[in-house]
């Protein structure tokens, strides 16, 4: 079903959708393939899922809401930040219409967003296969920080096989429900950066996009370490850098280092990545910059003849101002 045929859809079809949804997050046999991955978050033993429950050989419980397993209450540090953010991405699913978020288009069929070039079309078609020698096609990827659900859709439509998570619990329901109108084979559920319920070698790649400096500052590394203890062949990441550019915005009020979900945007220096892929046992193959502004861009934005007008003109200048992109484009090899 196109983007085109769902919006047609009226709200009493949205919500018998979305009940669907629920069942076959879990019920499907991608779903039961991937299932075996999940480990207990206390005893680290095979989970097995029953109507209300992932359960343990040991009785730990993992609750199911609304089709999505929710590991994030057993988060061993669940702090303000982390509520706040939570928060904040289930009001904005509550603000706005449920269908709106799953129906918004993904990236790549929609020419008017500077990502279907900058990110999607570049980055994980050109860039990814050339440092890691694997695409998206027979791919199993972790997408960390799932949101809506339309990169995931992306990385699907292109071959790959996606569990995704998200610490909001709507989000995680609205991207499996995006799943379900398209059908596509997809698992979502609520969790959080620092602990990753899944055995070790569990996923080709994992991967970030504007999520992992969501994390509070003190559990980033532990997070890089969670995401290379479950990946097979790498790490990606598309986060942001400190730029002359970034400063530059922020020191005439036009950015901020502060986002509206009260969590700091954390930067990934080059000598910083450097730094954790020793650590971790990884190796950094690419860290690339692109030039786009590091922030939401305003609703003006979506006004196609303007998203259009600035996708070029971001595309020309990045061509000179690449080299201050405030986009760090990072590839980390297992």
């Amino acid at each position: 079903m196109s983007t085109e045929d769902v919006r047609i859809v009226d709200e009493v079809a949205l919500s018998e959708i979305r009940a669907k949804a629920r069942i076959s997050n879990l019920g499907s046999d991608f779903a039961k393939e991937f299932l075996r991955l999940f480990i207990c978050p206390v005893c680290k033993t095979q989970l097995e899922a029953s109507e209300e429950h992932l359960i343990c050989e040991n009785g730990h419980k993992v609750p199911i809401i609304n089709g999505s397993p929710d590991f994030f209450v057993f988060s061993e540090n669940i702090i303000d930040e982390k509520m706040s953010q939570s928060n904040f991405h289930d009001d904005e699913e509550k603000n706005e219409k449920f269908s709106e978020i799953v129906f918004r288009p993904y990236a790549g069929n929609n020419k008017t967003h500077i990502n279907s070039w900058l990110y999607h079309l570049k980055y994980f078609k050109k860039i990814l296969p050339s440092k890691l020698s694997i695409g998206l096609k027979n791919t199993t990827i972790l997408n960390c920080g799932c949101g809506g659900g339309f990169e995931a859709q992306f990385f699907a439509q292109n071959g790959a096989s996606v569990v995704g998570f998200d610490i909001s619990q709507l989000r995680a329901e609205a991207s499996a429900t995006r799943f379900k109108l398209n059908d596509l084979p997809g698992l979502f559920y609520r969790g959080e950066a620092v602990t990753l319920p899944f055995r070790d070698n569990s996923f080709d790649l994992v991967i970030y996009h504007d999520s992992l400096h969501h994390v509070p500052i003190e559990e980033i590394s532990i997070a890089i370490r969670e995401a290379a203890r479950v990946a097979k062949k790498g790490v990606v990441l598309l986060e942001a850098n400190d730029s002359p550019f970034t400063l530059f915005l922020e020191a005439i009020g036009l950015s901020t280092s502060v986002e509206p979900a009260g969590n700091y945007s954390f930067r990934f220096k080059k000598n910083l990545m450097e730094f954790w892929a020793d650590k971790f046992s990884l190796e950094l193959v690419n860290y690339s910059v692109l030039f786009t502004k590091k922030e939401h861009w305003p609703k003006i934005y979506a006004i196609p003849i303007v998203g259009w007008l600035v996708y070029k003109l971001v595309r020309l200048v990045g061509l000179f101002l690449k080299p201050i992109g405030n986009e760090a484009c990072i590839i980390l090899k297992k």
